[in-house]
């Protein structure tokens, strides 16, 4: 979840900042293998917080025109608009966290 937070909100500045960005995929299993993600949960949880607001700030701020803007996604080989993006990692999130509260519930 880390690596979305991270990447997800890059993705939305380059739509912000370019005219429809290709965006690099990346081999999230390979990230997630990384020395940076095995210490301690909370430096995790602290990163995901400040990401999580600073990219909810950024949103926040953001003109209608701007959530018309996209990147391209060369997966998928299409452009994905920031609205669609937005609500994509909504559902991810949500997603993530249901896994989170039934591996807690079968503790």
């Amino acid at each position: 979840m880390l690596f979305l937070r991270k990447t997800s909100i890059i993705r939305f500045k380059l739509a912000l900042t370019e005219e429809n960005p290709g965006i690099k995929p990346y081999k999230e299993n390979l990230w997630a293998d990384l020395a940076d993600y095995k210490p301690d949960i909370d430096m995790s949880v602290q990163i995901v917080s400040a990401v999580q607001e600073r990219w909810v700030f950024l949103m926040r701020q953001m003109t209608d025109s701007q959530w018309d803007r996209s990147f391209f996604y060369p997966e998928q080989q299409k452009s994905i608009g920031l609205k669609a993006s937005a609500l994509m990692y909504e559902w991810h999130e949500r997603h993530h966290l249901a896994h989170i509260n039934q591996a807690k519930n079968n503790l």
